[in-house]
């Protein structure tokens, strides 16, 4: 995640580009399943080449929509928190005002191997908990220098450790 201040605000946005490759990967060769699985002989071959291609190509669309691309800017003028994802059939905008959050802060989780992940959430004052990325990141001081730059605009700005 990257972020950069404008004389308007700061801004936050994230790059899940990775994962759709990989999502695409995995569409590619569940297509090419399916194409050969067309071609072969018995019906059972048939079936079972059409079942791993469809399976193939649902992970990779699978994969792309769970990581939608997001943009966080913060509007000093306007003391306003807007959030916009695009990502696989998805559009969403999002606009808070500060006085509606409670709390920002970076949330741990584990990886598939064990290894701590981390994650910026919002807390609004009614208790939902927005995500500001969707992204588990492996660096935990770019979200630290992300959220200095938050705190002095949000009221609180933590640390926490879950388990997700």
């Amino acid at each position: 995640m990257r972020w950069s201040r404008q004389p308007n605000g700061i801004v936050l946005s994230d790059a899940p580009g990775c994962f759709w490759l990989f999502g695409a990967f995995f569409c590619t060769i569940g297509g090419l399943a399916a194409a050969a699985a067309l071609r072969s002989g018995p019906l059972w071959q048939l079936l079972l080449g059409l079942f791993m291609g469809i399976v193939g190509a649902a992970t990779g669309i699978y994969l792309i929509y769970q990581a939608p691309s997001s943009r966080v800017h913060l509007r000093f003028a306007d003391r306003s928190l807007s959030i916009s994802r695009r990502g696989l059939l998805r559009r969403q905008y999002e606009t808070y005002a500060l006085g509606a959050i409670q709390a920002a802060y970076i949330v741990q989780g584990k990886d598939i191997d064990g290894d701590p992940v981390f994650t910026l959430r919002m807390r609004l004052k009614d208790g939902r908990e927005i995500p500001l990325t969707f992204l588990w990141l492996h660096a935990k001081d770019n979200l630290a220098a992300i959220l200095e730059q938050l705190s002095p605009h949000i009221v609180r700005a933590e640390t926490r450790i879950e388990d997700v």
